[in-house]
């Protein structure tokens, strides 16, 4: 499997539901993800989950859409450490109506220095 949809939005699967899917981190082929987790009551440790997608041997594209959940500073430094995947080189994330402030904010900035997101 090279690419994979997966559009959960308006569920329940809050950190413990985002924890089992950073398990796909253990797809040696998985080229490209796009995770639809709008509206599921998401915090700062299931941000923290989808960081591990940074281990993710072949993943080159991720959209992560994340809006609508309880995600802070805490959880955007998490997503920050995205900048540090391997092979990434398209990402997007979208935090529309969470709870990200100043620091998290600039956390995400040092995106723009991952090694292969340039």
């Amino acid at each position: 499997l090279h690419t994979l949809v997966l559009t959960l939005g308006w569920n329940v699967l809050g950190d413990r539901g985002v924890q089992a899917l950073a398990a796909l981190k253990h797809s040696p082929s998985l080229r490209s993800l796009s995770l639809h987790l709008g509206w599921n009551a998401i915090g700062d440790c299931g941000a923290g989950a989808l960081a591990e997608l940074r281990d993710a041997p072949s993943l080159e594209t991720l959209i992560l859409h994340l809006m609508g959940n309880a995600i802070g500073d805490v959880g955007a430094q998490g997503l920050a450490a995205l900048k540090d995947a391997p092979r990434l080189h398209t990402l997007t994330i979208d935090l529309g109506e969470n709870k990200v402030a100043a620091s998290g904010a600039q956390a995400l900035a040092q995106l723009e220095n991952g090694q292969s997101l340039r």
